[in-house]
């Protein structure tokens, strides 16, 4: 769908007037050349947010060190929905929420503001840690700077940072090595640069509205 200034997706609906000019233009012309809606509000978002200086020089950085290590080329940080993290600094570990499931009348949503049932989600998280358990950057290349060390769907509610966690949310922890690439993502990690994870998935969806 084009998108316009009242007609916007869940996650960019706080962004100040003119971040919002530049979502609109943005994320419409990444539509239109590629099609892919996901790729399109990343692009609008991560547009958007360089309005007031932010990721601008996380983006830049990254993507040299990217390249020297591992001979990248178009390499630009995707913008991602604001989810819980709670940070160990001692162990350099960050706890993220991947997804959040829908039950009864939760409005849950992700960054296309999509819902998940308990069931998918638990089957996303399986599918993952049988077939994948790789961190990737950026959903361009898989690396070690970055490892997932626990993935698995909350068993119980519970409490982190003062944010109820849901029984059934997809959690996973990520550790950051003591190497260049690891540096600048733990820093960019504890003060909010990088604050969640992406599924980079394909799905079926079913409008409930109807």
């Amino acid at each position: 769908m084009p998108w316009s200034k009242s007609k916007l997706p869940p996650v960019a609906k706080n962004l100040t007037d003119k971040q919002k000019e530049i979502f609109v233009a943005v994320a419409n012309s990444v539509l239109k050349d590629t099609g892919d809606e996901g790729q399109a509000i990343a692009s609008g978002l991560a547009a958007a947010k360089k309005e007031k200086g932010m990721k601008k020089s996380f983006a830049e950085s990254l993507g040299e060190l990217i390249e020297k290590h591992f001979g990248g080329s178009e390499q630009e940080a995707e913008a991602v929905e604001q989810v819980t993290k709670s940070v160990n600094e001692e162990q350099r570990l960050a706890l993220f929420i991947v997804l959040e499931p829908q039950d009864g009348g939760d409005t849950t949503t992700d960054l296309h503001g999509d819902t998940y049932t308990v069931e998918e989600v638990e089957k996303a998280c399986h599918n993952f840690n049988q077939h994948c358990m790789k961190a990737n950057l950026f959903h361009k290349v898989e690396t070690e700077e970055a490892k997932i060390v626990e993935s698995y769907v909350a068993p119980v509610d519970f409490v982190l940072d003062d944010k109820t966690i849901k029984k059934g949310t997809w959690l996973q922890s990520w550790y950051f090595p003591e190497t260049e690439v690891g540096e600048l993502l733990w820093k960019s990690v504890k003060d909010g640069t990088v604050n969640g994870v992406s599924i980079q998935g394909r799905a079926t969806t079913e409008n409930l509205d109807d």
